[in-house]
């Protein structure tokens, strides 16, 4: 095994826990499920794209809706209509994300109304990515684990999300944590670990978003249900949606900075 998952049994574990509910689905025999998964993130337009998923032993693939009216609207008073592009995918051309600005999405379907909203916090930087030579190497094999040093607004409840991409024997890899201030120190610049170990040589491209409450709760959740996804899939991952409780997926306001480090000392 290339890469190996270890939890700290100490406060860490604390960060990724969550008393977010699921939905209960039956997915042998459930009817197709609604999911809508959308973003705006800094500087960016607002995405969203709208499916089904299938039954879990189907072998039909996911449909999309092209037929909603998606309006995009700001706590400053700003609206949108974002423009279908086809297969289910709808794109903002006006509004870009701004720090400090609560974000809405109305998505009316068949008559139907749902609404989810999420704000965008400071953009957080990241620092510097330290590679550090892990005390769980078996025998002549190299693990690494990896601390991530990155910018911290001290005034603002933060809430953060550190995804790993990388390369193993296995293929393309995609992990992620999710961190509280709860846990952190008032310290303009944080440093975090994880719970990851690499092999030696391995480039691993960080990359951290600033969150806010509801979408550190849902990816929160998904994680303790160890989902990979949603969307587009025959298995829908059910963390409760910020579209109520009859619809998978979420809509986050969200930024992010990006760096890439080979897992070597130095």
């Amino acid at each position: 095994m290339s890469v190996l998952k270890y939890i700290y049994i100490v406060t860490l574990v604390s960060i990724l826990c969550s008393c977010e509910e699921v939905i209960d689905l039956d997915l042998e025999t459930s009817d197709p499920a609604l999911v809508m998964d959308g973003e705006i993130m800094l500087n960016k337009t607002a995405e969203l794209t709208i499916s089904y998923t299938t039954d879990y032993y189907g072998t039909e693939e996911a449909s999309y809706e092209n037929d909603a009216i998606v309006i995009l609207s700001t706590s400053k008073g700003a609206s949108e209509e974002l423009v279908f592009q086809g297969d289910g995918f709808y794109i903002g051309t006006q509004i870009y994300g701004q720090k400090g600005v609560e974000y809405t999405l109305s998505v009316t379907i068949d008559g139907i109304e749902y609404t989810a909203s999420s704000s965008l916090l400071t953009p957080t930087s990241l620092v510097a990515l330290t590679p550090v030579e892990s005390s769980r190497s078996i025998g002549s094999d190299t693990y690494y684990e990896l601390e991530v040093a990155f910018t911290n607004n001290v005034n603002e409840e933060n809430y953060y999300l550190v995804k790993y991409l990388y390369e193993d024997d296995e293929g393309d890899q995609e992990d992620y944590s999710t961190l509280s201030w709860e846990y952190f120190s008032t310290n303009e610049v944080l440093a975090y670990s994880g719970y990851y170990t690499f092999d030696e040589g391995t480039v691993v491209t960080v990359k951290i978003y600033s969150i806010d409450e509801g979408t550190y709760e849902y990816y929160s959740a998904l994680d303790d249900i160890d989902g990979e996804g949603f969307g587009g899939v025959s298995t829908p991952y059910n963390p409760e949606s910020n579209f109520g409780e009859d619809v998978l997926g979420y809509f986050r306001a969200w930024s992010m900075d990006q760096q890439q480090v080979t897992m070597l000392l130095e």
